[in-house]
């Protein structure tokens, strides 16, 4: 699902999530190669003080490097690499857990969160498997106000709009 979402002509700038285990390292591995390949800037987080991140373009996702923060494997900085928020066209956002309404779980430090609430409008497209998307009305995510809600959920299985 995420190669049909890369090879779109009107999305030029994909912000890949960031990688936290073997299987998210392999979906985002994928989903940066396809992007390269297909002419798209890949682009990674990179946490920075104050709980802030910072997105940074890769030419190659062996420039990745995995001394990041909570060891997530992170992209070299600089000011030539930066990628601002309106240059954002499509964000892959990682969580735990997605449900229909569009409401995420994420890992505990509310990075995408802070990032998003003041983002401009682009797509944000949350990204798990298809386990991790909660379908049923018991099963549903307890947002709260911070909470930003995604636009789209793509698992390994369908995209639910």
């Amino acid at each position: 699902m995420i190669t049909t979402i890369a090879t779109n002509e009107e999305i030029p700038q994909i912000l890949v999530e960031g990688i936290f285990d073997d299987e998210a390292y392999v979906v985002a591995e994928d989903a940066a190669e396809f992007a390269l390949k297909n002419g798209k800037t890949a682009v990674f987080p990179k946490t920075a003080a104050g709980g802030r991140m910072d997105f940074f373009r890769v030419s190659d996702f062996s420039e990745l490097r995995a001394d990041g923060a909570f060891g997530i494997k992170e992209p070299p900085d600089g000011p030539e690499r930066r990628l601002l928020k309106k240059e954002i066209d499509l964000m892959l956002v990682p969580g735990i857990c997605f449900d229909v309404r569009k409401n995420r779980i994420g890992f505990g430090g509310g990075y995408y969160d802070r990032y998003l609430a003041d983002a401009p409008d682009f797509a944000k497209a949350g990204v798990c498997f298809s386990e991790q998307f909660l379908r049923e009305e018991p099963e549903w995510i307890d947002a709260d106000e911070q909470d930003i809600k995604m636009d789209l959920i793509v698992t390994d299985l369908e995209v639910w709009i």
